[in-house]
């Protein structure tokens, strides 16, 4: 996934993968936190705006799948810049956690929602963590993606170069 053949090891479609199921999972619970879980306490109208979830959370769980699917291929792919190059793993690490939480909200949320009366604090609640911490893997990939700059990789180059 990712290098076609005869390439020069591009992981375009991991990255597509990557980039684009976590902003549909970012927008997803972005507009379940602002958009439908404040029209749902206004309106009092449970049941459409769960009509409405039940819609969206399967396109939220593909999106979910994308990001991960996508972000095992690039770690996978970029394991050898983990201990090479300064900082990687530590943005690394702390994607993977984000990631990891995300996960566990996004999946804790779907099953509150699903019983016939959801705790409607703890879905909010839920939607908001997720929504944060989703925004906080789109900064973490942008962090990675600058570590790959030319720059960040010859400036790597040059102090192993002069340590050896």
């Amino acid at each position: 996934m990712g290098t076609a053949k005869g390439t020069t090891g591009t992981n375009t479609v991991a990255r597509v993968a990557n980039d684009l199921g976590m902003a549909a999972w970012f927008g997803a619970s972005l507009m379940d936190a602002v958009g439908l879980d404040p029209l749902a306490q206004r309106a009092g109208d449970a049941g459409t705006i769960r009509s409405a979830r039940h819609r969206t959370f399967p396109m939220e769980m593909g999106a979910w799948g994308a990001a991960v699917v996508g972000a095992t291929r690039l770690a996978r792919e970029n394991r050898g810049r983990l201990g090479r190059q300064a900082g990687v793993a530590r943005v690394a690490a702390t994607k993977t956690l984000l990631l990891a939480l995300a996960s566990s909200t996004t999946v804790l949320a779907g099953a509150l929602e699903a019983r016939k009366s959801p705790p409607a604090s703890a879905v909010r609640l839920l939607h908001a963590t997720t929504a944060v911490l989703t925004g906080k893997l789109l900064i973490a990939d942008a962090r990675l993606g600058e570590q790959q700059r030319p720059l960040a990789v010859a400036w790597i180059a040059r102090i192993r170069r002069r340590a050896a």
